[in-house]
């Protein structure tokens, strides 16, 4: 268990560097956010703009990608999908 540990702790920070690395390569509009879900959880995301609109109220509209998040992250929230398609 202690050998992926210290697997993770070095991959990790590689996948986020080439997430980055390849936004900024293809001038792709990439932002880093901290998104909070529904169990109040803040989940550490790479996001990709493409979609915008402005509102006649003077307001944006946003349509985003994920283009990068954690293993334990995605794995989180496909487990909760699970959980809610099993209760309904």
């Amino acid at each position: 268990m202690n050998v992926l540990s210290h697997i993770s702790d070095i991959i990790i920070p590689l996948l986020l560097f080439y997430i980055v690395g390849y936004g900024v390569v293809s001038r792709v509009k990439v932002y880093e956010a901290f998104l909070t879900i529904w169990t109040k959880e803040v989940l550490h995301v790479f996001l990709e703009v493409v979609r915008v609109e402005n509102k006649q109220n003077g307001k944006f509209e946003y349509g985003a990608i994920f283009i990068g998040m954690s293993e334990m992250d995605a794995s989180r929230i496909e487990t909760y999908g699970t959980i809610q398609n099993m209760n309904v």
